[in-house]
Parts: C-alpha cells; structure tokens; sequence
C-alpha cells in the first residue's frame, strides 16, 4: 500500500446495504503507523474494532526482505505488471531468494 497522508486525523462513513461502518484513522508520522478504529452499525447492533497498519518504503522494504535473503526483482502499480511509479496507489513487487 502506497499511501499519502496530509492529515494526522480523518474519517468517513461507509455503507454497504444494511451496514453502517465508520472508520476513524489516525496516522502517527513518529511510527510510520495508520491506527483505524472501526465502528459497524447494522439493525441498531453496534460493534468495534481497532486495526494497525505499518506503513513502509520502498527502501525499507528492500531491506527487510534482503535481511530474509530475499533480492526484489521487479515493481509494479498493477497485476498487469504496469511499472511502479512515485504516486502510484498500489505496489506489488516480485522477490526471489537468493
């Protein structure tokens, strides 16, 4: 996941059919973290949860699988193997072992 954060604090509702669900974000820079917590709502029944997202570079990526002995190959922005560039929502990268 690629993702550009110009707010500490956002959030918006979402519906999908009889579903409510709310997700409130905060991104702490300190951490590279996106902390969530979700509120569903669905025939006045309410539940929560909470989720942490780690948020790396590319460069601490290639070093985290290079300290697996892994070596990357290849990155893409789509499963159509377009190439990855600066801005692109989504990265899929191909490693190997080495």
């Amino acid at each position: 996941m690629v993702l550009a954060v110009f707010a500490r604090h956002w959030s918006w509702w979402h519906r999908a059919n009889d579903v409510f669900a709310l997700s409130a974000n905060r991104y702490d820079p300190a951490e590279s973290q996106l902390n969530t917590e979700y509120t569903f709502i669905r025939s006045g029944t309410i539940e929560t949860g909470t989720a942490t997202y780690s948020v790396y570079t590319i460069g601490e990526l290639n070093r985290l699988l290079s300290n697996c002995g892994f070596v990357v190959e290849n990155l893409y922005a789509t499963p159509g193997r377009q190439p990855y560039s600066l801005g692109c929502p989504r990265l899929l990268l191909t490693a190997r072992r080495t």
